[in-house]
């Protein structure tokens, strides 16, 4: 079977066009059932991502037995954007909630966007302060308000450091190393560190800080 080619019926907030640039399948080749489900999932993204998550997006195949093609029609019933209402941090008994707020790229009030959702959750796994990170996202108090519930893991963010040199001088033939660093001090998010060289050319202390 070769592929027809994709129908959208009920979209007014993006045009066919729009819609049309999301499709990566092409006309007349053989139907590729991968493709058409990946350009499925990238036109209900474009919504989504858009805050139009109480969106109806269904697909239909029309399979034309005769000459051998297949053609599939999107029908989409559109709604208001969705609002958030509430961000509820949970599980952060160390890491202060300021820390967690100010790594998320929106705020109450704003629309609700499954993209920016996902860049938040991987700002936070990337500053390593924890193991795991789970969104939930219930219903407001009414229709088109939705509440973000973020769910963190704390993991250890403190990392001690020994070494030890045996030989290089007769007088002091031991040198030795020692550190230690928190990258989530106190829970503030701020970078506390201290290391001590002893060796037979060198004695120091070095002491770090570092406040994103």
């Amino acid at each position: 079977y070769t592929y027809a080619g994709i129908e959208f019926i009920g979209n007014n907030i993006f045009s066919d066009d729009e819609l049309m640039e999301r499709v990566r399948h092409r006309p007349d080749t053989m139907v590729d059932y991968g493709l058409v489900q990946e350009d499925y999932q990238r036109i209900s993204e474009l919504y989504y991502t858009n805050g139009y998550i109480f969106n109806s997006i269904e697909m239909e195949e029309d399979i034309d037995r005769e000459n051998l093609k297949v053609s599939y029609k999107i029908t989409i019933a559109e709604f208001n954007r969705a609002h958030i209402e509430n961000i509820i941090i949970r599980g952060n008994d160390k890491t202060k909630e300021h820390v967690i707020r100010r790594e998320l790229p929106f705020e109450v009030g704003d629309i609700f966007s499954a993209g920016k959702i996902r860049t938040g959750l991987y700002n936070l796994m990337n500053t390593g302060y924890f193991s795991n990170v789970l969104p939930d996202t219930p219903q407001g108090s009414t229709t088109g308000l939705m509440d973000i519930i973020v769910n963190v893991e704390e993991g250890p963010t403190a990392d001690i450091r020994f070494g030890l040199d045996i030989g290089g001088s007769s007088d002091y033939p031991v040198s030795g190393r020692f550190g230690w660093q928190d990258s989530n001090f106190r829970g503030l998010g701020q970078t506390v560190g201290a290391e001590l060289v002893v060796s037979p050319i060198e004695q120091s202390v070095n002491l770090s800080f570092r406040e994103p």
